[in-house]
C-alpha cells in the first residue's frame, strides 16, 4: 500500500513551531505589513503543498492505491481547498473592510440565524459535534443578519480546528441586559493572558498555536475581522479561558 510518506514526503511542510520571518541578509525580524506577508507566504505553502502531495499520489499510484484511499486523498485535497478558498476570502474581506464596510442594520432573528449557521457548521465539520443548550425561541436583535452569521461561522470553524477530537463545541445565546449575547466554548488549551491580548489584532494573530499543528492554522485574519464586524455592529467581543481548560468565544 502506498501512503502519503512514500508519495510526497517532500513536497509536505514540516510542523511545529514558526520560525519569525527575517531578511535575507540581514537576521533582525521583518515588521508591520513585510511580516505579514512573509508569515502569509508560509501560511499559503501548508496547503499548496498538501495539495500538490496528494493530487501527485494520485496520479502517480492510482491503480496501487485502493478505493478507500482515493477517498481519503480527494477529502484532504478538498479541506486544503477549502482552507486556501477561506484565506482569499479573509484577504479581500480585511481589503474591503478597510475602505469601510456598508452595514444592513435591522431587525433579525437571532434564534434563526444561529439554527442557519449550526446546520452549515455541521455540514463542513462532521462528523464533529455542534450541542446547544439554548431553546429556539425567536430573540429578536438589531443587527446585520449576514454578518452576524459571518462572525458565528468563523467562531465556530475556530473551535472545531483547535478542540481536542470527539470533543463538543457548546453554543448558547441569550439576553444581557439590553443586549443578546452568543457564546462558543470548545475544550481546547486554554489560552494564557498574553495570547488572549494579541488575539483579536490584525496581523498580529499568528503566534498562538494552542498546541496544534501547522496543518490547522489560518491566517490570523479571522478573528479581526469579526472583531470589527461586531463593533461595526455596536456589540463588544471577547474571549475567556477557564482555569480547568477550555475556552468561550463571546459576542453581543
Amino acid at each position: 500500500m502506498v501512503g502519503m510518506n512514500d508519495v510526497a514526503t517532500a513536497t509536505l511542510p514540516e510542523t511545529g513551531a514558526q520560525a519569525q520571518p527575517t531578511r535575507p541578509n540581514d537576521m533582525e525580524p521583518l515588521s508591520g505589513a513585510a511580516e505579514f506577508f512573509a508569515i502569509l507566504s508560509h501560511e499559503l505553502r501548508t496547503p499548496l503543498a498538501a495539495i500538490k502531495g496528494y493530487s501527485q499520489g494520485l496520479l502517480l499510484h492510482w491503480d496501487q492505491l485502493p478505493a478507500t484511499k482515493h477517498q481519503h486523498y480527494v477529502e484532504a485535497i478538498l479541506r486544503s481547498t477549502l482552507r486556501l478558498e477561506r484565506l482569499v476570502h479573509d484577504l479581500s474581506f480585511a481589503a474591503w473592510l478597510a475602505d469601510g464596510l456598508p452595514m444592513e442594520i435591522g431587525p433579525a432573528d437571532l434564534s434563526a440565524v444561529v439554527s442557519q449557521v449550526l446546520e452549515e457548521a455541521r455540514t463542513v465539520h462532521a462528523p464533529r459535534q455542534f450541542l446547544t443548550l439554548t431553546q429556539s425561541d425567536p430573540l429578536i436583535v438589531l443587527a446585520d443578519r449576514q454578518r452576524v452569521a459571518q462572525v458565528l461561522l468563523n467562531l465556530l470553524d475556530n473551535a472545531a480546528k483547535y478542540a481536542p477530537a470527539g470533543s463538543p463545541i457548546v453554543l448558547t445565546w441569550s439576553l444581557d441586559g439590553v443586549v443578546a449575547r452568543v457564546e462558543v466554548r470548545d475544550d481546547g488549551l486554554a489560552l494564557s493572558q498574553d495570547e488572549q491580548v494579541c488575539l483579536f489584532r490584525r496581523l498580529g494573530q499568528l503566534q498562538p498555536r494552542r498546541g496544534t499543528s501547522a496543518a490547522a492554522q489560518g491566517s490570523g485574519l479571522g478573528l479581526s475581522i469579526c472583531k470589527e464586524l461586531v463593533e461595526a455592529m455596536g456589540g463588544a467581543i471577547g474571549i475567556e479561558a477557564g482555569l480547568s481548560g477550555g475556552n468561550t468565544f463571546w459576542f453581543t
